[in-house]
């Protein structure tokens, strides 16, 4: 259900479905899914090693919360780490809180407009990278 706040400068929108089967099962009873179910990868592509033109980000900002109700029979065994990403054109954060039953799991990206030097590249590259990373990393339940 959308939620325009134009006037406040947000746009709020909660979505609600059921993914049969998402996570894998591995071995020895673990169960391992990606709780970043809608990836945002690919809005920065930064591959090159080195570069000879500044980098012009656009501005971009979003929180997004995803909730997942456990399988009946399965708690959480392992979530990655949080992260926290602070550069001088933007942040990024993601969080993890365990509630009965549930896993709620929370990322937030800030970027401010930017023209940046060269120099500033490798700065950038991690930045993005380091997104990417935390949006890959799994969590993982075992059978209770």
């Amino acid at each position: 259900m959308p939620k325009d706040g134009a006037d406040e400068g947000h746009f709020d929108l909660t979505i609600d479905f059921e993914v049969p089967r998402y996570g894998q099962i591995m071995q020895a009873g673990l169960l391992v899914f990606k709780p970043a179910i809608v990836s945002r990868r690919d809005a920065v592509s930064l591959t090159e090693a080195s570069r000879q033109h500044p980098v012009s980000l656009r501005s971009r900002a979003y929180r997004e919360s995803a909730e997942f109700a456990l399988p009946a029979g399965w708690r959480v065994d392992e979530t990655p780490d949080a992260v926290q990403l602070e550069a001088s054109f933007g942040r990024y954060r993601t969080s993890y809180e365990e509630k009965p039953g549930r896993l709620l799991f929370t990322r937030e990206l800030d970027v401010r407009a930017s023209i940046l030097p060269v120099s500033d590249y490798p700065a950038v590259r991690r930045f993005y990278q380091g997104i990417l990373a935390a949006e890959q990393a799994p969590v993982v339940l075992v059978r209770k």
